[in-house]
Formats: C-alpha cells, structure tokens, sequence
C-alpha cells in the first residue's frame, strides 16, 4: 500500500522531502548529494533535503550548503532514536542512499525502511544495493560519484508525481515479497 498523502495529490501543493540518513563520514557522499540537490532546488523549490545524522563532516556540509545556495532548503537534525527516524520516514517522499564506490559491503538498514514506508529510493550502485533495488523498476539507481547523474534522477522524483508513487509502490512490493521469501 503506497502511504496516502503519495496519493491523495497533497505532495504537489507542499514541499517534497528527500531524506537521507547515516553518518555524516566521507564515505556516504553528503557533499555529492548536497551538491546534486542543488541542482533540483533551482528547478523546483518544493523540493528539500533532510540529512538525519551526525558526524565530524557536519560543518562542511553545512557550509557547503551555504556555499550551493540551499541551506534554506536543507535540514540536519542530527542523530535520532528509532522512534524519531521513523517520523522521518514518514514525512518523505524519497529517500536517497549516495555511497563511494567500493565502499559498504553491506545493505543499509535505512535502505530496507525507506522501502518498506513506500518511499521512492535514489541510490548509488554500489555493493549489494542492485541487488534490492532494479533501476526504473523500484527505485532509481545511479553511477557513484556522478553528480549530474544523480541530479538528473532526484529531479524525476521530485517533478514527477505518478513516477514517486510507482516507484514507492514498488519498493515497498520488493520489501514484502523478499520478508516472505525469508519466512519460508
């Protein structure tokens, strides 16, 4: 079941929340997102970025936010409770996994979550992610590294409503049919 406000049209009048979560380390690739939500805030101001973690990059990516011109329009709550990220999971429309390539051997927890809330994912193809997530099929996955690239698909989400909800669909059927699979 795809979450109702993805459905009921609200998402065109209010803002569209790409979430991304983790430590705020090189290795997750905030400055590249940050870099390539700039790009997608020019075109469409509705969009914002919320950043749930914490970490010794915080200030860089804060003044790297500054310097895009977004800071406006980008949050970072900081490191939250279970209960807390699930509030945020709930209030996206996206939710975006940027890795280096070579790095995360393993499938991050939050990607799991965010598909299971329905949400329309972004990733970098790196590690095992291609494994869960097929390209245009439940989410959108891109090249690591490449800023235009991953501009390009977070614009998709966030411009095109009926494509957010499919994909989100779809993720969360991908979620569903892999928990069955394992229970078998």
């Amino acid at each position: 079941m795809v979450r109702p406000h993805a459905m009921n049209g609200l998402a065109r009048q209010g803002p569209i929340r790409i979430l991304a979560a983790g430590d705020l380390v090189p290795e997750n690739d905030f400055d590249l997102l940050i870099r390539a939500f700039a790009g997608v805030a020019r075109l469409d101001p509705r969009a914002r970025l919320i950043i749930v973690g914490e970490g010794p990059e915080r200030g860089a990516l804060e003044r790297l936010a500054q310097d895009e011109g977004v800071i406006e329009y980008v949050g970072m709550p900081g490191a939250v409770d279970a209960t807390r990220m699930l509030h945020w999971f709930e209030r996206a429309h996206v939710f975006a996994l940027t890795r280096h390539e070579g790095c995360g051997q393993d499938l991050p927890a939050c990607l799991s979550c965010a598909m299971a809330e329905g949400l329309s994912v972004v990733v970098s193809d790196v590690g095992p992610i291609g494994d869960l997530v097929a390209d245009g099929t439940n989410g959108l996955v891109v090249p690591p590294g490449q800023r235009s690239a991953l501009s390009r698909a977070l614009h998709l989400v966030v411009e095109h409503d009926v494509l957010r909800q499919r994909l989100g669909a779809c993720a969360r059927f991908t979620l569903e049919v892999e928990h069955r699979r394992r229970s078998a």
